[in-house]
């Protein structure tokens, strides 16, 4: 049976992974929170019915398992079929039914498969083997994880929304995909379409020809050019061009390559050394050369300075306007990464990001002050003298020197612009009569903004900024992440429903997905688990209540932090989901020889925890430019510890519980880990990892403290 068990668990995680990554290409990758939470919410319903129907269950193990196999594609392809458009939720109320519908769906295969562990946990119980069988659990759903990522690499049935870039191209005369490519970072689709041209932030004063382009999807949505043939004059006509016209750039650094314009662009103004870094590999294969890395990681492992840092944009502008990204971590925008950046530049070197621009106004302004704060905290003086700010139409440019920009590259750039209809919205000794000319702004936005940001109540600004526009960091990674509560309420009252636009969606639908989370739970396993369950339930609600919380903060909050370190955020989920579920599973294993011992294996977590909250990003910081597999390693070595002291906790309850409340103990654990999977993320977002880490910490403590209370 255990060897089923560890089977069935590997085809789970693997199930669980595949879906997370079919919504990301048929929706946006923050439905991945979506996944989990339906995945856990199995889990703990399996329970409330184990707890109704557990006799009539009792030889049901081999059913759920095959049930499990025959639901699992039949669910997938009908939630394919739901019409469910989550941009459309305000104007049709309807969406709530078929995103429920969705929900359904899904739940079934993996409330099904749930139940089969269940049953196992439950003989096992009977038998005294729960922590042989839990292992078995643990150990394959390392390997499922594994595994779901490595069935990443095949095509996945999709439909993509008819919102994203790919779907909008391929309703054009003459669109054809060229060529696809299939990776658990995304899938690549390059299309032909004679009437699709990009170019980001164009000059509206350019009247030349554009050369014959093929553009690249990531996921159905982004758009970056590939420029096939003919002339490449309108590079020029560029804001991101702006720093060949004033300073001789050798030595240019291009992070995030895309379709590789930018590094077209380079050496067309001759730059003598060019080197692209690209995150995707797949895209890398698209530009020669190009080197397969996340940027962050690349510039700590450099000793190398430029002439130009470059960060290209490569989000589309409906996906920026949107704020489908603002759940995701970005460690390119941080205050520390702009540390990194210009402590690589030469002498007279130039960091150039651009943005789009977004109304009201926030990306740039955002920006503007991550820039401004991480020149201070790198200690350079007369702050306002290092900054120009380039606005077009449509996009946003920021330069940053380390070195003050002189009166004549102050001049010569404004000329530039000027002839290019672009405005130079912040330049040092700018006022109000100098800028937002060409592009006409109500009022002069980013100037005020960059003004009261340099000389001004820096914190009060930020405090009454209708957008959370202080500087993103290390510690909440958040650049994309503008949401700010107070802001609803004041949209609502002078828009109404006008107001959606202004919504950063990646972060609204974690919230909700974290409010249907904490009520399916109540209504599926909690209610009918009151009124099933009969003896001392409070102190196991609490228990493996602080069981699942913990173990689901505690997982998600290092598996953001490793992003960073591991310089992929597929890698960090592979390396940080095997080590604790394997070593979870080892520790699970060794729980029969500690009956009654729980405290200790609850302090240990407690006292890790908190270590890593304190320390583990300076362990990180020091070992950045090793290897990536001496990295690998070392998060591994990191994990094991608390993950194995992890794996103790939850075999070593339900010894202690009686066998009619282990149902209860096993419903209320995916109760918790339902709604912590995705409390995590929001914590995170709002108050930073150190947070979530702590929590995680209090948790494990709490429930070492109630465990003696347990009904023997």
């Amino acid at each position: 049976m255990n060897a089923v068990v560890f089977l069935l668990s590997a085809a789970i995680l693997a199930y669980e992974v595949v879906l997370m990554r079919m919504f990301s290409i048929a929706q946006w990758h923050h439905f991945a929170a979506m996944i989990i939470s339906i995945a856990l919410l199995g889990f703990g319903l399996s329970g409330t019915v184990l707890s109704l129907w557990r006799e009539r269950l009792r030889g049901g193990f081999v059913l759920c398992t095959v049930g499990f196999v025959l639901t699992m594609p039949v669910c997938t392809w009908l939630a394919q079929q739901v019409p469910f458009t989550p941009m459309l939720i305000v104007w049709q109320p309807r969406q709530l039914l078929l995103l429920f519908a969705v929900y359904l769906l899904l739940l079934v295969p993996f409330t099904i498969g749930a139940l089969a562990i269940g049953l196992a946990l439950a003989r096992s119980r009977e038998r005294g083997r729960v922590g042989v069988t839990y292992a078995a659990n643990l150990f394959g759903s390392g390997l499922g994880a594994i595994a779901g990522l490595l069935l990443c690499f095949l095509p996945l049935p999709v439909r993509l929304s008819e919102y994203k870039g790919l779907e909008k191209a391929m309703a054009m005369s003459g669109a054809r995909i060229a060529w696809t490519a299939h990776h658990p970072l995304g899938r690549v689709d390059v299309v032909d379409c004679p009437a699709l041209r990009v170019a980001p932030g164009l000059s509206m004063a350019y009247t030349g020809p554009m050369p014959t382009q093929q553009v690249v999807f990531v996921d159905g949505d982004g758009g970056s050019a590939i420029n096939r043939a003919g002339p490449l004059d309108y590079l020029d006509w560029l804001p991101a061009a702006a720093p060949y016209q004033v300073w001789r750039m050798n030595r240019v650094l291009v992070i995030g390559v895309g379709g590789g314009a930018e590094l077209q662009q380079a050496r067309r103004f001759g730059a003598t050394e060019v080197t692209g870094v690209e995150l995707h590999p797949r895209v890398a294969e698209l530009s020669p050369g190009v080197r397969v890395a996340e940027g962050r990681a690349f510039i700590r492992r450099s000793r190398d300075r430029y002439d130009l840092i470059q960060i290209s944009l490569l989000d589309s502008l409906a996906t920026s306007a949107s704020g489908v990204g603002a759940a995701n971590e970005s460690y390119l925008y941080t205050v520390e990464a702009l540390q990194e950046f210009i402590g690589h530049l030469g002498d007279n070197g130039v960091l150039c990001i651009t943005r789009w621009l977004k109304t009201p106004a926030r990306d740039n302004v955002k920006m503007f002050a991550t820039a401004v704060e991480a020149l201070e905290r790198s200690g350079i003086a007369e702050l306002a003298k290092h900054f120009l700010f380039i606005r077009g139409w449509a996009t946003g440019t920021l330069l940053v020197k380390r070195s003050p920009f002189s009166p004549d590259e102050i001049g010569r750039v404004r000329r530039w612009a000027d002839e290019r209809a672009f405005d130079v919205d912040y330049f040092p000794g700018a006022t109000e009569r100098d800028v937002n000319q060409r592009n006409v702004m109500d009022e002069p936005v980013y100037f005020r903004a960059a003004q009261t940001i340099l000389f001004g109540d820096r914190e009060q600004f930020y405090r009454d900024h209708l957008f959370n526009v202080r500087p993103a960091t290390d510690e909440k990674p958040y650049f994309f992440h503008f949401f700010r509560w107070k802001t609803a309420p004041h949209l609502l009252r002078t828009m109404g429903r006008q107001w959606v636009p202004f919504v950063e969606w990646g972060y609204v639908v974690l919230v909700a997905t974290l409010a249907q989370a904490v009520v399916a739970s109540a209504v599926l396993i909690g209610v009918p688990l009151r009124f099933a369950v009969r003896g001392s339930r409070f102190v196991v609600f609490l228990y493996f209540g602080c069981l699942g919380l913990g173990f689901m903060f505690l997982e998600i909050a290092l598996m953001q932090k490793c992003v960073l370190f591991l310089g992929n955020p597929l890698y960090s989920a592979a390396v940080v989901i095997a080590t604790v579920l394997v070593f979870a599973g080892l520790g699970a294993t060794q729980a029969g020889r500690r009956v009654n011992a729980a405290r200790g294996p609850a302090a240990a977590i407690a006292i890790i925890t908190l270590f890593y909250a304190v320390g583990l990003s300076a362990a990180f910081n020091f070992f950045l430019p090793a290897h990536e597999l001496v990295r690998a390693g070392l998060t591994a070595a990191l994990l094991a510890p608390p993950a194995f002291f992890m794996g103790m906790m939850f075999p070593l309850g339900l010894a202690r519980i009686s066998p009619a409340l282990l149902p209860w103990a096993w419903g209320v654990n995916g109760c918790f880990s339902v709604i912590g999977a995705v409390l995590a993320s929001v914590l995170a977002m709002d108050f930073g990892f150190t947070a979530v880490l702590v929590t995680a910490a209090a948790l494990y403590g709490c429930a070492g403290a109630v465990y003696r209370r347990l009904q023997a």
